[in-house]
């Protein structure tokens, strides 16, 4: 009930933004032409056209063209009639059903903050133990949708920064998840590298598996 409150109250939020400024006036924005509930695709039913008066900042968020938002997952329930924008969808690339989690790095283990969005990585992890450090590779090929939360383009200047990256399973967020937080870990660009056969199953330090 709180979920589908705020989704209602965002969307009063808009049409009472769109009533206090005609800036827009006469212009066609992308609306839902019927509800949709948080995970699903967007398709060419799901949508409409209507013209509406929006405050520039709105706006801005918002959509013109309904082959814009098409092929996109909807990350949050979407009712009839709600202005689409940007924040309510998948906005990197259409319908990614790739399980998807971000992590903190080191830009010195980024590759020294070259990545860029649609690369592909391998991921290393390097554990202490009681028997020595043990460097493993707990994902293979995964892809970067984002770099850095608040840009999309190249790591920023500072120390560390935030990947979001797509897996192949939810054993490899899991993996993941867990060498960011146990270990020290390593991004290794992959992009047009052939594979070298090399495992990329993942085992806990200590077992041998």
């Amino acid at each position: 009930m709180v979920g589908g409150f705020l989704v209602a109250a965002a969307a009063v939020g808009v049409y009472v933004a769109a009533s206090r400024d005609t800036a827009t006036a006469g212009r066609s924005y992308v609306v839902m032409a019927r509800s949709l509930p948080a995970g699903e695709t967007i398709t060419a039913a799901d949508v409409r056209l209507a013209s509406l008066s929006l405050t520039d900042g709105v706006a801005a968020h918002a959509f013109t063209d309904a082959g814009e938002v098409i092929g996109h997952l909807a990350l949050i329930p979407l009712g009839e009639g709600v202005l689409v924008q940007d924040s309510a969808i998948a906005g990197d690339g259409v319908a990614d059903h790739r399980v998807q989690l971000s992590i903190p790095v080191e830009r010195a283990r980024a590759v020294d903050g070259a990545l860029q969005p649609g690369e592909k990585v391998d991921v290393y992890a390097t554990f202490d133990g009681s028997g020595g450090a043990r460097t493993l590779v707990v994902a293979r090929g995964a892809e970067v949708r984002r770099v850095d939360s608040g840009s999309r383009s190249a790591l920023n200047a500072s120390d560390s920064t935030v990947l979001v990256l797509a897996v192949a399973s939810a054993d490899e967020a899991l993996a993941v998840t867990h060498a960011s937080q146990a270990g020290k870990v390593t991004i290794v660009r992959s992009t047009g590298v052939r594979d070298a056969g090399t495992s990329s199953s993942y085992r806990p330090p200590g077992e041998d598996g």
